[in-house]
């Protein structure tokens, strides 16, 4: 298995492309490089700070968007980075109704708010996601969003194609 790992990052390290490429996970799912992968998902991990709207101009110049954050399997993902972090939930648009950058509203008690929060104090219409330790999983808090935080972009992985990687498979 170890040497098919590493026959399959050669073949995709040595195709041309525009992006370099890294093998993630199981031989056939890659993300760009210095991106994470889980699940089907690529995650970049910001260092720099930005306001919410500049987060999601970087993540889309990137291909990508702010994380949409789906399950709990996810959040414990994202808490693993031990900070605080733009994702992609606001109610810029109406103030109450909390919408993913994908347009999909959530209602406010299904969300993993922080108790007390959506409190909009301060006009707060963005939502950062922070790690606090607590094992209640409730990590989001709404933000003004021209506060500047690290940012987490997602987008979806790429899947070497079956005929890609056979031969390799036939030849071991």
């Amino acid at each position: 298995l170890l040497c098919f790992l590493l026959l399959t990052a050669l073949i995709v390290l040595g195709q041309p492309s525009s992006t370099p490429y890294h093998v993630s996970g199981p031989a056939v799912r890659i993300c760009p490089q210095n991106w994470m992968s889980f699940n089907l998902s690529c995650y970049y991990i910001s260092n720099e700070t930005q306001t919410w709207n500049d987060s999601r101009k970087k993540c889309t110049e990137k291909g990508a968007d702010l994380v949409i954050i789906s399950s709990r399997v996810e959040q414990v993902f994202i808490d693993d980075f031990n900070g605080r972090f733009w994702i992609g939930l606001t109610d810029l648009h109406e103030e109450g109704t909390w919408k993913w950058v994908d347009g999909e509203v959530i209602p406010k008690e299904k969300g993993l708010w922080r108790k007390g929060q959506s409190d909009d104090f301060q006009e707060e219409d963005c939502v950062e996601s922070r790690n606090t330790g607590t094992e209640d999983m409730k990590r989001w808090n709404d933000k003004n969003c021209n506060v500047r935080l690290q940012y987490i972009c997602e987008k979806g992985s790429k899947f070497l194609k079956p005929k890609q990687y056979q031969w390799l498979h036939d030849a071991l």
